[in-house]
Formats: C-alpha cells, sequence, structure tokens
C-alpha cells in the first residue's frame, strides 16, 4: 500500500469488543488500539506533550461551547485524556481537542481488519490529512515520530 510501511498483527477481532482496547508493540513503539462503537482507532503510546505513556489515560467525550453559558457533550468515548496533565485528543483524527500552547497531534496508525484479524500499520506524512500550517515530528523518510 503506498505511504504506509510494515503491518503489525494486534488481536483477533474478538479480542476487542465494543469499548475495549489493548496496548500492543509494533517494532519499537507501544500503539493503543481501541474499538469506539464498532469503529477501530490506534494510536502511539506516547503523549506529544510530556511524554506520558497516552494510552493508560480513560476515554471520554468532551465539551464544546455553543450559545454564550452554554455547553454541549460531544465526541462521546472518542476522546483520550492523557494521565499526567489531562490534555484531550480525538482519537480519529490524532489532533488536540483544545488549543494547548505547542501542541502537537498524536501519531495515529491505520487499521484493518482481514479474515478476523486486527492489523495495524505506520501512517507516513503522505497519507495523512494535515494542515498547512502545523508541523509534525518525523523521521528522514516521513513517519511521524
Amino acid at each position: 500500500m503506498a505511504g504506509l510501511s510494515k503491518r503489525h498483527l494486534v488481536c483477533v477481532e474478538s479480542d476487542l469488543p465494543e469499548g475495549s482496547h489493548r496496548i500492543v508493540t509494533a517494532g519499537a513503539t507501544e500503539v493503543g488500539v481501541y474499538n469506539v462503537r464498532g469503529q477501530l482507532y490506534a494510536l502511539t503510546n506516547v503523549c506529544p506533550h510530556a511524554g506520558a505513556p497516552l494510552c493508560l489515560g480513560r476515554v471520554s467525550g468532551t465539551t464544546s461551547a455553543g450559545l454564550p453559558y452554554a455547553r454541549e457533550w460531544v465526541l462521546d468515548g472518542q476522546v483520550l485524556l492523557c494521565p499526567w496533565h489531562g490534555w484531550e485528543f480525538d482519537m480519529a483524527t490524532g489532533r488536540p481537542v483544545a488549543d494547548y500552547p505547542g501542541a502537537q497531534p498524536v501519531q495515529r496508525w491505520q487499521v484493518s481488519v482481514e479474515d478476523g484479524s486486527v492489523w495495524i500499520e505506520r501512517m507516513r506524512r503522505d497519507a495523512l490529512p494535515v494542515a498547512a500550517d502545523q508541523a509534525e515530528a518525523r523521521d528522514g523518510e516521513g513517519v511521524w515520530l
């Protein structure tokens, strides 16, 4: 597949029921793989803020400002909270939910299910939607660090 590197087996699909997650090792990287209402997400287990084991944080939602003095609950079950400082990351995009100073997105991984097995692959920069004004840490081959 263009834009992706080596695949790593996570588990059989039945071992990752809705609402669960597991942390696996892919090469030298730990990755949290989540099943959110049947949608699978995979994120590197490192908070870009201070290096915390991000996937040890809890999964929740967050609030969004609506009308003045009104708050709305959004992204229910799709927000990963850093266990150290509480920074929130949208699991679907890897992006921080709030405008934290100097915030960077969490590296996402491509997740696929084939013949009942869950696989992950590291996403390369040419496979990622990135805002033009946002710089991410990458190695010399275009892979997020």
